[in-house]
């Protein structure tokens, strides 16, 4: 588990320079960057696993189908929308990065922050046109490939403090919320109600005649040694 954005995007380096996935075979990769590991926001406190059960929840992909699993009912919606959702009881919680809390203003319209366990994350990245690259003088090259990575880490370390200070703190400090975690036997049982997920990614991979497993493998010891090095502050 990635607990934190500089721990998913130095991983996410890492995984890139060992796999090189041919879908980027065509371009030259610049830059690779998360906006970190999601958190619940509710009405209504939702403190354990059983009381997730029924609730439903704003959540898209790979989210929606962890969070099915544990027993709430996913909901699909463009992030412009949610703040309503939640005021009129459309939904009862969302679940992305602490960002939501003042930028969508979604700290007025709820009152607990949960942390889960990996239900969510995400990586982004920045490309450039291989034969543009190519063109490029060689000193240029060397200047970009000497600042990317670490460039990119470091804003993932400030990234990473702004999700404390401008929400998680923010909607502690100006709206009352209150942190919610839940007790390390519910968090074992969420990993072990979404193992299917990850044995079934691993069958897709695998039929694509990628090494699955191992790229799995590989993803969670990175993130077991890169969450101690970048530890979340919350």
């Amino acid at each position: 588990y990635f607990g934190s954005a500089t721990a998913t995007v130095a991983g996410a380096w890492e995984g890139y320079k060992k796999f090189r996935p041919k879908e980027f075979s065509d371009v030259k990769v610049l830059w690779l960057f998360s906006a970190g590991p999601g958190m619940l926001y509710t009405k209504k406190e939702a403190s354990s696993l059983s009381e997730l059960k029924g609730m439903r929840i704003r959540a898209t992909g790979n989210t929606a189908a962890a969070i099915k699993a544990m027993g709430a009912i996913p909901v699909a919606m463009p992030m412009a929308d949610v703040y309503e959702a939640l005021s009129k009881g459309v939904v009862e919680g969302q679940i992305a990065p602490p960002e939501v809390l003042k930028g969508w203003k979604q700290a007025e319209v709820t009152n607990f922050i949960t942390v889960l366990p990996p239900v969510y994350n995400s990586i982004m990245y920045t490309v450039m046109n291989l034969k543009k690259w190519n063109s490029l003088p060689g000193d240029v090259q060397m200047a970009i490939e000497a600042i990317n990575e670490g460039f990119s880490v470091r804003a993932a370390q400030i990234w990473d403090s702004q999700q404390i200070t401008g929400g998680i703190d923010y909607g502690i400090k100006e709206h009352g919320m209150k942190m919610v975690k839940w007790p390390e036997e519910d968090l074992k049982k969420a990993l072990e109600i979404m193992k299917p997920l990850l044995d079934a990614y691993v069958d897709r991979v695998t039929e694509k005649g990628l090494p699955g497993q191992e790229i799995l493998d590989y993803v969670k010891a990175r993130a077991a040694i890169n969450s101690k090095k970048y530890p979340p502050a919350f």
